[in-house]
């Protein structure tokens, strides 16, 4: 182990929403399950959690400050250069699994599964509404 690393796990109050929950859960299958699997810059999983009896997970990631990244801002506007080493790396993460059918048999990436659904109910208006409440919500655009 690094001496430094990064523990994700949703233990703010705000966080303790099933909604929440499940897109900590579809992060938590990633890394267990393909994060390894890709050649993508992405951080190293550690470890990786999922307690199926009360839908709670973590991560232990590696500390990305160690290898000097730099963390921009959604509002951020990417330069050329960025947004085609995006288009990169999405290019490899969808390659590698293109027609495969282990994503079929993966029940949080199927339809209706984990990922749809956590995207589903983070759209509705009141999730959206509870998001812009909490004290991050004071950086997005109101319009």
């Amino acid at each position: 182990m690094p001496p430094t690393s990064w523990f994700k796990g949703g233990l703010e109050a705000h966080s303790n929403d099933p909604v929440i929950l499940k897109v900590y859960e579809g992060e938590a299958h990633f890394y267990s399950n393909y994060a390894t699997t890709l050649e993508l810059n992405s951080p190293k999983a550690y470890a990786s959690y999922i307690d199926t009896n009360t839908g709670y997970s973590f991560l232990l990631l590696e500390d990305l400050l160690a290898r000097d990244a730099t963390f921009g801002y959604a509002t951020d506007t990417a330069t050329p250069s960025q947004a085609s080493h995006l288009v990169e790396e999405l290019a490899r993460l969808h390659a590698r699994y293109w027609d495969n059918p282990q994503l079929l048999e993966d029940k949080w990436l199927s339809a209706g599964g984990l990922v749809i659904q956590s995207l589903y109910d983070l759209f509705q208006p009141q999730v959206w509404e509870r998001c812009k409440s909490l004290p991050r919500g004071q950086f997005l655009n109101s319009s």
